[in-house]
């Protein structure tokens, strides 16, 4: 009998190993857990749902809700962007939701189910988000073509997506002043000939 083996079954209800237990193999205590000690060992390719990709994007207390955001949060992620404009012009900068309802599996160091020392909030972090592939790709292509920012999601929310159009200044105006105050552009005049 090796030892840590056990063979009282009353002992190991409702312990889960912690790798595979082969058939016949002595039950060791030792490489049993309890289900909260299992989050504390978890690894980063563990937290990560199935199908999913574990994304790392830098933030700051601007673009990361102030520093506020934790792991087991849902976030939406935004991205604003300058549209090219008419013959090489620079056109409206604008702003669209590019994932709603986004969970985040670390922030810093801190992954889901670990607990922190940290108290406060800080100024410059990490944060470690669960995307498809599809998904990452297009986050990394908006994190170097502009800006993403992060919204932290009520954890009281249940909705999981909102139909929102694209923010521009034109929008932001109209939304504030109504259609009617927007000025429309003026109309070209005719040209004249001599």
């Amino acid at each position: 009998v090796k030892p840590y083996a056990t063979s009282r079954g009353e002992e190991l209800l409702g312990l889960t190993a912690r790798a595979p237990i082969a058939e016949g193999e002595q039950l060791l205590r030792n490489t049993l857990q309890r289900p909260d000690e299992a989050l504390l060992l978890a690894s980063l390719s563990r937290l990560t749902p199935e199908g999913n990709r574990a994304v790392t994007i830098g933030t700051d207390v601007l673009t990361g809700v102030g520093g506020w955001v934790r792991p087991g949060d849902a976030v939406d992620l935004l991205w604003s962007f300058q549209v090219p404009g008419p013959k090489g012009q620079s056109g409206d900068l604008v702003t669209v939701t590019l994932f709603q309802n986004v969970a985040v599996l670390a922030v810093g160091n801190e992954m889901v189910g670990k607990p922190s020392g940290q108290q406060e909030a800080s100024r410059d972090y990490t944060v470690t988000l669960a995307l498809t592939p599809q998904e990452t790709q297009v986050l990394l292509y908006a994190r170097d073509q502009g800006r993403v920012q992060l919204s932290l999601r009520s954890q009281a929310d249940t909705t999981d997506q909102v139909a929102l159009a694209p923010a521009s200044g034109a929008m932001v105006l109209q939304s504030i002043l109504g259609s009617e105050a927007v000025e429309q552009p003026a109309p070209e005049p005719e040209p004249r000939t001599v």
